[in-house]
Order: structure tokens, then C-alpha cells, then sequence
């Protein structure tokens, strides 16, 4: 697995003699990878695709040094290592007979292995060139377009000013700067994961279940961050928290040292919403919907 920008596109098309120009933009930072599993091996072990795919994604992530990964591209094609699948991508066998079916080249992408994977772990904005679309060759970017809100009340009903005019209500949503949809989405899949089968929604009230479930894997991430982090002492730039009666000192500039707590921080207001929402016996709820 490749981590592209703009810069790393041509030395990568150089290293492996590739022609095509790959479809990377400005400060876009890309997953590219290319492995092929032998059917021998997919008849007998179920999900080693997936596994590799959620592995890469999860060591960027998790690896700050390496920056965001904005998107991941999926390049299907035929050749003579796809022997034992027909002579080329499962992928593209998908994708064209999608397509034969009369879907769109973003619906045939979606419909994919690749794209069904990528659409829930939040890359479900499909952008392509007309000219990589070919019957031997589809290149396709499956980026981030994920917009997840957790609030305190029914927030879409209305304007969003209006919304946080009443100072009752409370919201936090995803940031790449601090904690992004794609990382809440994988606190709602591992606590609440029935919610991800729904392609998009907005302020579904969670149950009181359902709400001690996400709680309890938002903890676990907290106190796993908080798990890591180096005791620096009150200074400018410091946000003091409170977490389980224990008082933090959170460093919110942008600095390596503590590169989480913004995340952190933004976790703890969630903490403290979900808190009230439980002893005030009301939802919690979530939306989960595209970026327009």
C-alpha cells in the first residue's frame, strides 16, 4: 500500500513503468494499493481484502507523522494475474456488470468490493475521468465526503444558527483537525454498527442502549489517547478538562507533542453531552449523511 500526493505520483509511476497519469490533486493524499489474492486462498479464508484494506487505512490514521488519507483509488484492470478470477479485477467484472444492469458509473463503483468497503468506512464521494473508464481499465477515487453530527436535541429541523442560538443545545461533529467522521465512524461501527446499514440519516434518536454502547467505546478510545499522552504544565495555549474526576491539562496548539488532544477534547464534549442525555433520560442522536 502507497500513501500519494502530488509529488510521490510521478516517482511511483516511474518505480513501476506506469504509464497512465494517476488521479491526484493539489494536497490530496491518496491510498493506492495493489495486491491480488489467489483464489485458492479466497475460497478457504473469508475477508483477507477487507482486512488489508481496513489494516492500511487504520496505519495512516493512526500514524499522524504520515498525514490524512483524503481518499483511496481503485485501479481495476485486466491482466494475466487475475488468471484465476476470469483474466482481470473482480472489481471490474462488478463494475461493467453494473453498469450492464444500467447503473451509473458512481452507482457501479459503489457496488463493487472495493466501493461497498470504502462507502462504510466513509469514502463514498466516487470522482473519476471519463477517460478512465474503459472496457480493460477503470481507475476510480472514492474520497471522503461523510458528515456526522451527535447532538442533544433534533438539530436539521432548522437553521444552523439557529440552532446553536439557544444555548441549550449541544452538538460536536467531525473535523480532520481534530477527530474526523471516518474515526466516529468507527466508534458507531464497533458499538452501534446496525445504524451503518442505513445510507444516510439525520437525528435518529438513539436508545438508551444504544447510547451506553457508543459510550462505551468512546471511553475506551478516550482513555486509550489519554493512555499516551506526556504531562506538560499549565501554560498559554492549554485547555483544562475535567474526565472521570480527573483534571486534565489539554495542549491544543499545533504542535507533535500531544497531536491528540484536539481530538481528545472534542471526545470529552461528546462525553459530557451523551453524560446529560443519560441523566436527563432523552436521545441521543446521531446523523450520519453526505457533505453537499
Amino acid at each position: 500500500m502507497h500513501s500519494l500526493d502530488r509529488n510521490r505520483v510521478s516517482t511511483i509511476c516511474e518505480i513501476y513503468k506506469v504509464t497512465k497519469e494517476l488521479p491526484v490533486y493539489g494536497n490530496e493524499r491518496m491510498l493506492m494499493g495493489d495486491f491480488n489474492i489467489p483464489k485458492i486462498i479466497t475460497d478457504k479464508y473469508y475477508g483477507l481484502g477487507d482486512l488489508v484494506l481496513s489494516d492500511a487505512i487504520t496505519f495512516y490514521q493512526t500514524n499522524k507523522k504520515f498525514g490524512q488519507i483524503d481518499g483511496v483509488i481503485g485501479w481495476w484492470k485486466k491482466a494475466t494475474m487475475y488468471d484465476d478470477y476470469g483474466g482481470q479485477s473482480i472489481n471490474l467484472t462488478k463494475f461493467w456488470e453494473s453498469r450492464a444492469a444500467g447503473k451509473s458509473i458512481e452507482e457501479a463503483a459503489l457496488s463493487t468490493f472495493t466501493g461497498s468497503k470504502m462507502k462504510a468506512k466513509g469514502f463514498g464521494k466516487v470522482g473519476y475521468r471519463l477517460q478512465d473508464i474503459t472496457e480493460n481499465e477503470v481507475i476510480i477515487n472514492f474520497l471522503n465526503n461523510m458528515e456526522i453530527t451527535f447532538s442533544n436535541s433534533i438539530k436539521h429541523n432548522q437553521d444552523h444558527f439557529d440552532y446553536i442560538k439557544d444555548k441549550n443545545n449541544k452538538y460536536v461533529y467531525g473535523t480532520k483537525y481534530s477527530h474526523s467522521d471516518k474515526k466516529y465512524l468507527e466508534l458507531i461501527n464497533k458499538s452501534i454498527s446496525h445504524y451503518m446499514q442505513n445510507i444516510e440519516f439525520k437525528d435518529a434518536p438513539l436508545n438508551r442502549e444504544e447510547t451506553l454502547a457508543f459510550n462505551e467505546a468512546l471511553e475506551e478510545q478516550i482513555e486509550y489517547w489519554l493512555s499516551l499522552r506526556v504531562h506538560i504544565p499549565i501554560k498559554e495555549g492549554t485547555d483544562t478538562v475535567t474526565y472521570k474526576g480527573e483534571t486534565i491539562e489539554l495542549d491544543i496548539r499545533p504542535i507533535d507533542i500531544n497531536d491528540n488532544d484536539k481530538a481528545i477534547r472534542d471526545l470529552l464534549r461528546l462525553h459530557e453531552i451523551i453524560k446529560e442525555c443519560l441523566t436527563e433520560e432523552k436521545p441521543l442522536y446521531l446523523s450520519v449523511y453526505e457533505e453537499e
